[in-house]
């Protein structure tokens, strides 16, 4: 509870300084509600909103809501009638949508500017029906002030950190101390020490890019130009599931398409243009409910913030798309990740010190495309399925000791339920905690009861996807990856793994060595069990990964795919690292080119997102480090 008070307090200082930067240099002009309609007849003729002050060097940004189907433009004009920066987008839906526009800069002041909205003369048959315009002004010094309060905000992160790493060296070296190392108490000492110092540098580096990535991503929701944390074709549609039901009482995602500020205008016009319907008239979402499942007591939370903001006089539209709501389930995801992270500690604490457990983690997070989803791209299912894998192996293990306690099974049953409504290729990882608790069962025949209670709290949640299927296809149990399979006879085993092409070793090569040490403990292990289950399950993975039709897995960081089995490089890992241990030097040298692979790892997650890294296309190596150079060449 301290430790996470303190990265509480770090977050705080480092964040919200930056936020009140932003509100304070901020205006907010309330152009409408003006209700204009254009039709057919009034085409070309522009229509004019405002008044309101504009100051020369400042920003404005253009915030509009509306209804039509027309081609217009729309600009900040000056009292004269001398007009702005023009942009030219296409509104092209039969429902409310919201558009923000770029932001342009006031060449003039003016005490009586307005925004004009000219509908193009080439779509005089179209009509525009505008219920709101909004203009965000923001001061000339606001970039200025942001890169001092950034400075300050680094020096506090900097500082926190540092303490942070003393107080993890004394908790770890510690608890290092009171395990025995098999070398006599002199030994034991050195190696406590040796190991304490760097998971203290590990948990400190993982702590600070954690914080950083998160406040750097999602921190935007409350800047201008606002920046939605929920982006993309797939986390749009997860969150579909949870928005739709919530909002409008239904899964017309057709709705959803129209309305969503978190993909752009182009792809969802083509979206709806082009995507069958299914047997039940409803725009098709292939993806699995267990995100939006996930996501209902934030959303819960988010809307009964809205309501009580709006009753004390505030406006906060409860449509699911506002800053509000998007803020609160990225903070339920990241509870989601740590609580994640934290069963996977569980784990390895089972069969490893407990400081190598923690440096096993640490290291496993920063070396693998793990770090990227539980930070930068929250609104995917990845962090979802990792906690829940992690959940039903840490239930299995307590199971195993105590399986006399349902509450045990029943966990186990909702997080086995989970990682299959998370992504349905995580059924192969669940060999051990069903494996477990055949043996149970096979032990002592009275323990049967439990199982039906777990497959009793597992059915719950996989009935609600039956019915969302039911209810958008018609059907309560299908395929729905229509044309989208699984090339079982010709698998891309090499491609999935080493190929440029998001290959798991190729960009997470330290991964490799996380693998290869899990293969040594399964091999020197007694316990058979967990040996047997996770090799299994890794191969079986690597198998179906490469069997996909879309083996690279399209855009993403590495390959994101195999998150899951990223819990078995932290064993390996911490395997690895406890038999390095033994001798100063050869943990010195392990630990080092380890923590430079995890470094490694931290630099593409930020150039992918900062800089020129793509993720959508083949990155080789050599232009990994090019690029590399390049930035931070300009950077420095």
């Amino acid at each position: 509870r301290w430790y996470a008070l303190a990265l509480f307090v770090i977050v705080a200082a480092t964040v919200a300084p930056l936020l009140l930067v932003n509100q304070t240099v901020t205006r907010h002009f309330r152009v409408g509600p003006a209700l204009l309609s254009l039709s057919d007849t009034e085409a070309g003729r522009p229509g004019r909103y405002g008044s309101f002050p504009v100051q020369r060097k400042h920003y404005y940004q253009i915030e509009l809501e509306g209804t039509g189907v027309a081609a217009f433009q729309i600009y900040l004009d000056y009292q004269d009638g001398s007009g702005g920066k023009k942009f030219d987008p296409l509104l092209s839906f039969d429902e409310k949508t919201q558009l923000l526009y770029p932001i342009t800069q006031a060449n003039r002041d003016d005490p009586a500017a307005s925004v004009v909205i000219d509908v193009s003369t080439a779509d005089a048959s179209r009509s525009l029906h505008v219920q709101r315009l909004d203009v965000f002004e923001i001061s000339r010094n606001y970039y200025v002030w942001r890169a001092a309060v950034r400075t300050g905000s680094f020096v506090a992160l900097m500082a926190g950190l540092a303490f942070l790493g003393w107080r993890y060296y004394r908790c770890w070296s510690t608890a290092s101390l009171t395990h025995q190392w098999e070398g006599g108490p002199a030994e034991d000492s050195r190696r406590a020490r040796r190991v304490g110092l760097f998971a203290a540098v590990l948990l400190t580096l993982a702590s600070g890019f954690g914080v950083f990535f998160l406040q750097n991503q999602h921190a935007r929701l409350f800047r201008q130009p606002l920046r939605p944390s929920i982006l993309g074709w797939d986390g749009s549609f997860y969150y579909f599931w949870l928005r739709s039901a919530m909002v409008e009482g239904d899964f017309d995602f057709a709705r959803d398409l129209r309305y969503c500020n978190t993909m752009g205008l182009p792809a969802r016009e083509e979206a709806l243009r082009q995507t069958p319907r299914t047997k039940t008239g409803l725009f098709p979402n292939k993806y699995p409910i267990g995100w939006a499942l996930l996501g209902v007591p934030w959303y819960a939370a988010a809307d009964l913030t809205a309501r009580v903001v709006n009753a004390s006089g505030g406006e906060v539209r409860r449509d699911g798309w506002q800053p509000l709501y998007q803020a609160f389930l990225i903070a339920g995801q990241i509870v989601y990740a740590v609580i994640g992270l934290w069963f996977s500690y569980k784990i390895l604490a089972d069969t490893l010190p407990p400081t190598l457990a923690m440096c096993g983690v640490a290291l496993g997070w920063m070396c693998s495309p793990l770090a990227y989803y539980q930070t930068m791209d929250l609104a995917m299912a990845h962090n979802v399925l990792f906690l829940a894998l992690s959940g039903a192996y840490c239930f299995a293990l307590r199971l195993r000791e105590n399986p006399t306690l349902t509450r045990y099974w029943v966990m186990v049953g909702l997080c086995c339920a989970f990682v299959l409504l998370s992504r349905y290729q995580g059924a192969v990882m669940l060999l051990f905690p069903g494996v477990v608790c055949l043996q149970e069962v096979w032990r002592d025949r009275r323990r049967w009861k439990g199982i039906l209670c777990g497959i009793a709290a597992s059915l719950v949640p996989l009935a609600l996807q039956a019915l969302a299927w039911k209810t958008v296809y018609g059907s309560y149990l299908l395929y729905t990856y229509e044309g989208e399979g699984f090339d079982w006879l010709q698998p891309h085993l090499y491609e999935v793994l080493f190929s440029p092409y998001h290959g798991l070793f190729n960009w997470h090569p330290a991964l490799l060595v996380g693998f290869l040490g899990f293969a040594a403990w399964a091999m020197t292990t007694r316990r058979r069990t967990e040996a047997v289950c996770f090799g299994a399950s890794l191969l079986l993975m690597i198998y179906v990964n490469g069997s996909w039709y879309c083996w690279w897995f399209g855009d993403s960081f590495g390959s994101r795919a195999f998150e899951g089995c990223t819990l078995y490089a932290m064993l390996g890992f911490g395997f690895l690292l406890q038999v390095l241990s033994r001798r100063a030097t050869g943990f010195a040298l392990g630990a080092t080119a380890l923590l430079l692979a995890g470094l490694w790892n931290m630099n593409l997650l930020w150039l992918s997102d900062d800089g020129p890294l793509a993720l959508s296309r083949p990155i080789t190596w050599a232009e990994k480090i090019e690029l590399t150079r390049r930035y931070w060449a300009t950077v420095f």
